[in-house]
Order: structure tokens, then sequence, then C-alpha cells
């Protein structure tokens, strides 16, 4: 497979399971097992969010200056609601690398990302579930 088939492999199954998820929450049906497991595997807490940061991490380094990078900031933006902090830790943690160019580039997937989320209002990105529920209320 090419990169750009891996990448729509790859948003495809994130959204498949994310909207397999919305729609139990929607219908009551959130606390099946299996949709506790298939929730699991998406935020992963257990094992300290590997599996979550796996996802995030990826999708973040898919996001470059020349593909269609909507798709991919859509499920990023999903993710960070059911994940906040390891969405931070993961942007965060490349905008703080070791070297000149992994900044450079975590800059540039960055503001690709502001671009493409400025115009959603209600979107607070950086935010913890506590403070997002306080806005909430």
């Amino acid at each position: 497979m090419t990169d750009k088939e891996d990448k729509v492999v790859l948003l495809t199954s994130v959204q498949i399971l994310q909207n397999i998820l919305e729609v139990c929450e929607e219908q009551g049906d959130a606390t099946h097992p299996t949709i506790k497991k298939l929730e699991q595997f998406i935020i992963s807490q257990d094992s300290g969010g590997d599996d979550a940061s796996k996802l995030i991490t990826t999708l973040w380094n898919l996001m470059d200056e020349q593909g269609d990078n909507f798709l991919v900031v859509q499920q990023l933006k999903r993710l960070d609601q059911y994940t906040p902090k390891l969405f931070s830790d993961v942007v965060i943690g490349q905008l703080k690398g070791e070297d000149k160019e992994t900044k450079y580039n975590a800059l540039k997937k960055f503001s690709i990302f502001w671009r493409l989320t400025a115009h959603d209002t209600s979107y607070r990105p950086f935010l913890t579930s506590k403070e997002r529920q306080s806005l909430k209320e």
C-alpha cells in the first residue's frame, strides 16, 4: 500500500470506531462490554494511554503541507474530546522536540491544525476534561 492508501485506511478505521461509540452512547448502549472494550482500545487509560497516544501520534504525523489535512484534523479533534491530556502531550511533546527539525515540523503541523480549527468557535483544544466540563455549565 502507498502512504496515501495507509492514511485513508487509518482515518476510515478511526472514524468507524468513533462513530460506533457515539451511536452507542446516543442509544444508551455505552455500558455494553464490547463497547467498553472498543472504547478502551481508543482511550486505553489503563495502559498509560499507549494505544491512544500511538493513534494520535500517527494522525499528527500524517499532517503535511501538501495533503488533504481536513480529515486528519477532524479525527484529531474527535480524539481530543476523548483524551484531551494525551492529545496535548503528543502535540506539546513534538513542539518541545530535541532537534530543530522536529520542532520546525511540529510548528508547521500545529499551524495547519490551528488554521483548520479556527472557524470552530465551540472547539477548545488543550483543555482538560474538567475545564471543558466547567465551560458547559
